[in-house]
């Protein structure tokens, strides 16, 4: 024992002390935190490049040469379970002197684990009766071969022979030509030299076994050269990651920033920028007021025809492509689209980033460009059919921000989203309708927009408003809609003579402007055979009127009307009152005696050609537009 712990080398398991008082002698030795070179072996997990195998076979091949240069001589017991890594990759033999103490019996094994146990054995020891507790120097040999094909291969000894550990004794020990030896698979590390040197030292004749000073030679020559240390590799390998480090940082850092930039595009197109980043560092995004903004609202006229054509599927794929198309014209104006809402398209210019004047110039443009963009857009499943844009625009002051949390949407606010809806709503298929105020925006940009007057319409919740066509912009060479589809709408063409006993009750679709006089809305119904039909008040001038003369039983043939409480003036004569329906429809007279009550008519409202019919007090009231000259009040 003295003679073991005064054995040092690196590739020897140093030897601590032993136990030698029955029924459990023992050996203590240092421990090693990686096991046994056969665990390491077998762990698929633990990755074994050439390098790696080549060192564990060089730290085997140098402690075995100690091991024969000092008194012990030999090893007499060496198999793979018996070489241990520590925590450096270091490979250790231990085990070494062990057999001159204890004897192993194969009384106290079974069949199986005891052949096993001979697999590393040399035959010419096989074959001895009483073969020697330490071995052989020739026979350590062999067993590193056994040991140097386990390595190469990562399998236990003779894995592809397909035979039992007894029969693989009993074939190496019947000397056969060739010897009976491991089955090798080559690959691309097991090279033809590596193969040899493990034929040379499993050679059936002890004496043709080169010592391990040729082994450890050979290892190296198959390492090209270089002495095969595990730390010194390790430490090479760290130099050059950490010279190469700089340069991987660099390249996924760049990934990285890749990926952070179409994460922030996804979101840029869900929210403004700004919006956005204030999102990202948490902090709450404050509603903010905008003085100067200009408002694009589209829809399609006829959609709901269009969608009864097509499946659910087609619908999609239309206003895929068409907003598509769209988002593409948006990319080259300074325009913010705000939301979609099936047909609808909205979208702002001056927010969220703040334009001066050119907000109405740039919105304007952009109607140009859709417009034209929808003349050639084609839908695939029903490529007849033309597209019927319709936009409004207004400028004026809204509101931004954002609303919720979940799925956070940036809204706008304010009576200018409404009015252009208005306009959007009240204007005609393939025209660009727009408020007063936005035409004035134009005017005063003086970016030669070419725009028409469209005249004097009842707005919801505005009440009569004038109104402008957008007809294009000089030097915009891109197709239109041709001019004479918006159409010059005259006082006379839209007005009903009220002294005419002909008067047609048919009527212009379209509003139309009342040329001079003060435009007020007239309710008007009979105090006779139409008393029952309708009060009598002049909205907008405040005056009412108890006595109506010579009105027809028939509501169509109206007749002139005189009004007690007002006086026309002298100067300009009285020339007689002109009135436009709002309505294709006039409510029928209530019938007397004992005919049935006609059906209450339902009022239609902010409509061009929708009946204007409402019931005041149970009684139906038909509505009029009249274009009266200046009057002057009792």
């Amino acid at each position: 024992m003295c003679l073991l712990r005064d054995l040092q080398h690196e590739n020897l398991n140093p030897f601590i002390g032993a136990c030698v008082e029955p029924p459990n002698p023992c050996i203590l030795t240092q421990y090693c935190t990686k096991g046994s070179l056969q665990d390491v072996i077998e762990n698929d997990d633990i990755k074994l490049d050439f390098m790696f195998k080549m060192s564990f076979a060089t730290d085997l091949a140098k402690g075995l040469e100690f091991l024969h240069k000092v008194p012990t001589r030999s090893h007499g017991n060496l198999k793979s379970s018996n070489c241990v890594i520590d925590s450096r990759w270091v490979l250790k033999v231990t085990d070494y002197g062990a057999l001159q103490v204890y004897r192993e019996d194969s009384q106290d094994m079974g069949e199986h684990e005891y052949f096993t146990r001979l697999l590393w054995t040399a035959p010419e020891l096989l074959r001895m009766e009483d073969r020697p507790a330490k071995g052989t120097q020739k026979g350590d040999v062999y067993s590193f071969a056994i040991i140097f094909q386990e390595i190469m291969m990562r399998t236990g000894p003779y894995y592809f022979n397909d035979l039992s550990p007894k029969d693989v004794i009993t074939a190496v020990m019947a000397g056969e030509e060739p010897p009976y030896r491991p089955e090798v698979v080559h690959d691309m590390e097991m090279r033809p030299e590596t193969h040899k040197l493990m034929e040379m030292c499993w050679s059936e004749e002890p004496e043709a076994r080169p010592d391990f000073r040729i082994v450890r030679k050979k290892l190296v020559a198959l390492n090209g050269g270089k002495r095969v240390n595990i730390m010194d590799n390790m430490m090479n390998m760290m130099e050059s990651y950490a010279n190469n480090l700089e340069d991987l940082v660099a390249e996924r850092t760049e990934e990285l920033e890749l990926e952070k930039e179409k994460t922030d595009m996804l979101l840029f197109r869900m929210l403004p920028p700004s919006v956005a980043e204030a999102l990202k560092r948490g902090e709450p995004v404050e509603p903010e007021t905008f003085d100067g903004v200009s408002i694009f609202f589209s829809d399609i006229v006829g959609f709901t025809t269009i969608a009864a054509k097509s499946n659910p599927l087609q619908v999609v794929d239309l206003l895929n492509d068409l907003y598509t198309c769209f988002d593409s014209i948006i990319e080259t104006h300074d325009v913010y689209k705000v939301e979609t809402i099936g047909d609808a398209y909205m979208c702002v210019s001056g927010l969220p980033q703040r334009n001066g004047p050119r907000h109405a110039g740039e919105i304007a443009n952009l109607a140009l460009d859709l417009l034209s963009a929808v003349l050639n857009f084609k839908i695939r499943h029903l490529p007849e059919e033309q597209l019927q844009l319709r936009v409004g625009l207004h400028t004026g002051t809204c509101v931004a921000g954002v609303v919720g949390t979940a799925m956070p949407r940036y809204c706008l606010f304010g009576d200018t989203v409404n009015m252009a809806s208005r306009m959007e709503s009240t204007g005609k298929a393939l025209c660009i309708h727009m408020s007063s105020a936005m035409n004035e925006a134009l005017i005063n940009l003086d970016w030669d927009f070419e725009t028409a007057e469209r005249g004097v319409i009842e707005v919801k919740g505005k009440g009569l408003q004038t109104t402008y066509w957008l007809l294009g912009k000089k030097g915009f060479n891109k197709p239109l809609p041709p001019r004479d589809s918006v159409g010059s709408e005259s006082t006379m063409s839209s007005m009903v003579d009220l002294n005419s006993a002909n008067s047609s009750p048919e009527y212009d679709e379209q509003p139309r402007k009342l040329s001079s006089g003060t435009r007020s809305a007239l309710s008007v119904s009979d105090n006779a055979e139409l008393k029952s039909l309708a009060d009598i008040s002049l909205h907008g001038i405040g005056l009412s009127t108890e006595n109506l003369n010579d009105i027809s039983s028939e509501p169509h043939k109206l007749k002139t009307m005189q009004f007690e409480k007002c006086k026309m003036n002298p100067d300009k004569g009285t020339p007689p009152l002109s009135a436009r329906r709002r309505s294709s429809t006039v409510a029928p007279p209530v019938p007397t005696g004992n005919k049935p009550m006609p059906k209450p008519i339902r009022k239609t409202e902010n409509t061009e050609n929708g009946i204007a019919v409402k019931p005041v007090r149970g009684k139906p009231k038909v509505d009029f537009i009249f274009d009266l000259p200046e009057i002057k009040i009792n």
